[in-house]
């Protein structure tokens, strides 16, 4: 029997999931007391609830969509769709610590005490546009399937107002705790998603050694002549580290922890969780090859495909549910980051002096606009990969402010709009002149570049910040976090009754640099998330050669 072109039993796997996790938003709200409680969870999470935020915010459903797709035109080069990230995530262990020391509640608020208000509030509306694009790609990516899984009977337009509908009830109710607690269930959900095809799909084809035998050897390649080059690889995990800093939602995925270890170990782990599930999606899209090579004529479909065809009654209902917690956890995320940036960072300029239950409701109804932007824009964009790319080259383009204005004291306001305005005027004129044709890699080469030079050459023009600015800003940078809050406020008075405490720590004595000497947990975790890389990457050539 079916409801909507699925099997019944599929149908209320669904339902069951969805006003369970709707529920446990709505009950959640009762905690939320105020702004920062539902901006920021009043900084109160642990390693293992960041951890599974981490990876159910970074993890929407466009990702495996995007990478089976991938995958199943260009082979186990596919991977790079989301690999981009990969020899980077060491890094996130190092510059994490900045976002929990700055005990801010959002970007925003850093670039206001770094910069300018004005600088702010563009770097707002950067964010809302972002949030925007990121919600739109998720809910289109997740339509589409479910719809593929259905036999048409919903239409996909039909589940982007759907989801999007239950993403308002508990992000808009329980603000980031309830976000945080349904991601570490919907992440669980996510990593079933990952792999749950792929003994179906070997089953299908025959086994491994069957698998090498109905696909061409080139597909079991890590880079591709005509898609995932070498150059484009490189190019890319420079825009990802350029850029990912100055990502909006990552004051609350890494900043929202009991002090900076429970933000860096969540931030950096959950990164690697999806790095792993990243070859989980891309085994699925080799193996589409096999089954449906001649069969399907757009690739994004594949994933849809393999589900419909592959999974037993039950499991195809657990996979749409997988699906939606993918699009769901990122979009709740989203919507409340995007209520903390409006509401902190432009709104209370407007209307200062408000209480907290105004900015509070304030901040739900904007989290309700944002997603409706997301919605109108997932009606907007037809190509998955194409604007997933855009997401990757927009926050690049505050990359050079965001790394600058946090190691260098020179930095400055002119820097920040000579930098961020330049970029994008290179951006628009190159798509403008060649449009889609222009290669991506070399597109990120140009573009880069270009953003540190206009940022450091308009920092060198413009006026020196006030030092007392400086010196507030770098004494919470440096700062250790306390568990106890009076502790900790007590810490950071101190610091910035005395901010020349730091200087003896610098790693260089340059004046104006601020980079601290690493630490031991700092040099430690850093060898140990490369060992982690390692790992990663020896499971992948595992699979490649497996059978062959």
């Amino acid at each position: 029997m079916k409801l909507l072109g699925i099997e019944l039993l599929d149908f209320l796997v669904v339902v069951v999931y969805l006003f369970g996790i709707c529920t446990l938003g709505v009950w959640m709200a009762r905690r939320v007391k105020d702004t920062s409680d539902f901006f920021i969870g009043n900084w109160r999470f642990g390693k293992a609830l960041l951890m599974m935020h981490s990876f159910g915010t970074g993890t929407s459903s466009e990702m495996p969509v995007a990478v089976v797709s991938n995958s199943f035109k260009g082979g186990f080069s596919g991977i790079w769709t989301q690999w981009l990230y990969l020899f980077i995530t060491p890094f996130y262990w190092l510059f994490a610590p900045w976002y929990r020391r700055l005990r801010c509640v959002t970007i925003g608020d850093m670039y206001e005490m770094r910069f300018s208000r004005a600088v702010s509030i563009f770097y707002t509306i950067f964010a809302l546009v972002f949030f925007m694009v990121y919600v739109s790609l998720g809910l289109k990516a997740t339509s589409g399937t479910v719809a593929a899984i259905s036999g048409g009977q919903l239409s996909a337009d039909t589940i982007v107002i759907f989801m999007a509908f239950l993403v308002v009830i508990y992000g808009s109710a329980g603000g980031l705790a309830a976000v945080v607690i349904t991601d570490f269930i919907q992440g669980l959900l996510i990593v079933v998603l990952s792999f749950m095809l792929i003994p179906f799909g070997l089953q299908a084809v025959g086994g491994f050694e069957a698998l090498h035998d109905k696909v061409e050897a080139g597909v079991f390649s890590l880079t591709s002549p005509a898609g995932f080059t070498p150059f484009y690889v490189v190019m890319v995990t420079f825009a990802a580290l350029s850029g990912i800093v100055a990502q909006p939602h990552h004051m609350e995925v890494i900043g929202s922890g009991k002090t900076e270890y429970e933000g860096r170990f969540g931030y950096c782990y959950g990164c690697f969780i999806k790095r792993f599930c990243t070859v989980g999606w891309t085994f699925v899209g080799v193996l589409c090859i096999a089954l449906y090579a001649d069969v399907i004529k757009n690739p994004d479909e594949a994933f849809g495909y393999a589900i419909k065809d592959l999974l037993p009654v039950g499991c195809v209902g657990l996979m749409i549910v997988a699906m939606m917690a993918t699009v769901m956890s990122s979009c709740d995320s989203f919507m409340v980051d995007a209520s903390a940036v409006f509401t902190r960072n432009l709104y209370q300029h407007v209307k200062p002096g408000r209480d907290e239950r105004h900015y509070l409701q304030v901040g739900r109804v904007v989290g309700v606009f944002v997603v409706a932007g997301g919605v109108v824009a997932a009606f907007l964009f037809p190509n998955i990969f194409a604007n997933l790319k855009l997401v990757w080259d927009l926050p690049a383009f505050w990359g050079a402010s965001f790394w600058l204005g946090m190691l260098w004291r020179r930095a400055n306001s002119t820097g920040v709009w000579m930098s961020v305005v330049g970029t994008m005027g290179v951006y628009v004129f190159i798509k403008i002149l060649w449009g889609t044709e222009f290669p991506h890699a070399y597109l990120i080469a140009i573009y880069l570049p270009i953003s540190y030079i206009l940022m450091i050459v308009g920092s060198i023009l413009g006026p020196r910040m006030p030092e007392e600015k400086l010196d507030a800003f770098y004494a919470r940078v440096h700062t250790p976090v306390n568990k106890n809050r009076s502790e900790d406020q007590k810490n950071v008075q101190e610091s910035l009754e005395h901010p020349r405490k730091f200087e003896h720590y610098k790693l260089f004595k340059w004046r104006d640099l601020e980079l601290l000497k690493p630490g031991k947990v700092d040099t430690v975790g850093f060898i140990v998330a490369w060992g982690w890389v390692a790992v990663i990457l020896g499971v992948a050539l595992f699979l490649i050669k497996f059978g062959g």
